[in-house]
């Protein structure tokens, strides 16, 4: 089966604050992701160990750096 992506690029607009609230509110909605899909949050360099740290115990769900 084709691996499904959901890619969600933050630019410059979100505060830290505002950030580590969104991904706790996505988070906290219990979306279970089915073996083929993933989800990537691709955040300001400077919030990359916040949201690892967030998404590390999540079953498919990735961070990565925005350039």
């Amino acid at each position: 089966m084709r691996k499904q992506v959901a890619a969600a690029n933050w630019k410059m607009n979100l505060t830290f604050q505002q950030g580590e609230k969104l991904l706790d509110d996505v988070l906290n909605d219990n979306i279970r992701l089915k073996e083929h899909q993933l989800a990537v949050f691709a955040v300001p360099f400077p919030y990359l160990l916040m949201a690892r740290s967030e998404v590390e115990e999540q079953r498919n769900y990735y961070v990565a750096a925005q350039n």
